[in-house]
C-alpha cells in the first residue's frame, strides 16, 4: 500500500481519523483481513491516546455485520464538480457533499461511501466546503444557532479548526469538558468528547 504523501492527511490522520472511523462503519470489509491500514496509521500517530482509538475502531469494525453503504450520487447527478463545493438533488431539494478524503488505491470517499471524483476535485470542494462553513459562521449564525467544528493543539495552544484545518479560532477556553471560543466578537460554546476532537457547539453571546 502507497503511504499517503499529503501533509492534510497526516494531520487529519493525528485528529483521531474521523472520517476513517465513518468508513469502517460503513464498510467492515474496508479494512478486514489487512493489517496494512492499521499499520500505517500507527505509523502516522505518534500519540498514544490515538493508536489507541484507531485500534480500538478497527476492533469494533470487524465485530460489525456488513452493511449496504448509503446510496451517494452518481458523476452524472453531481454539480460544480471541479469549481466549487459539489452538490446533488435528493428528495426534492439539493445537498452537499460531506467532506471527501483521498485514500490511494481505494478512491475518494465521503461519509456515505465512496465518490466518483477525482482527488484534485475533492480538494477544490473541501477548500469551498470550509470557507462556506467559516463563512456560514460568521454571516448566519444567530445566538443559539450553532453547529461542529474541530478543536485541535497547535503547538500547545488549543485552536478551534474546520476537518481540513483552517483555522476558526485560537481564543479558546477549556473548563473541564467545556469549550468556548470567540470570533469577531461572536462568543460560542460546546461541549468536549474525551472520544474524538470533533464538538458541537452553539452561538452564546
Amino acid at each position: 500500500m502507497s503511504h499517503p504523501s499529503s501533509r492534510k492527511l497526516q494531520e487529519l490522520l493525528k485528529a483521531k481519523c474521523a472520517l476513517y472511523q465513518v468508513l469502517m462503519s460503513i464498510d467492515p470489509d474496508w479494512i478486514k483481513g489487512s493489517t496494512e491500514d492499521l499499520e500505517l496509521m500507527t505509523m502516522l500517530s505518534e500519540d498514544s491516546q490515538v493508536q489507541a482509538h484507531i485500534e480500538k475502531s478497527v476492533s469494533k469494525s470487524q465485530e460489525l455485520k456488513k452493511e449496504e453503504a448509503p446510496n451517494v450520487p452518481s458523476r452524472d447527478q453531481m454539480q460544480f464538480v471541479g469549481e466549487s463545493m459539489i452538490v446533488y438533488e435528493k428528495d426534492g431539494g439539493m445537498c452537499i457533499l460531506g467532506y471527501l478524503m483521498n485514500f490511494e488505491g481505494r478512491g475518494v470517499f465521503s461519509p456515505d461511501g465512496k465518490v466518483d471524483v477525482t482527488p484534485e476535485e475533492a480538494e477544490i470542494h473541501n477548500q469551498a466546503f470550509s470557507k462556506a462553513e467559516i463563512d456560514g459562521l460568521d454571516k448566519n449564525c444567530e445566538i443559539g444557532l450553532g453547529g461542529q467544528f474541530y478543536l485541535i493543539d497547535r503547538r500547545g495552544k488549543p485552536t478551534v479548526q474546520t476537518f481540513i484545518g483552517a483555522v476558526v479560532s485560537d481564543d479558546v477556553s477549556i473548563k473541564g469538558n467545556k469549550v468556548s471560543f470567540v470570533r469577531k466578537g461572536k462568543c460560542f460554546a460546546g461541549k468536549l468528547d474525551p472520544d474524538s476532537d470533533l464538538f458541537y457547539f452553539t452561538r452564546t453571546a
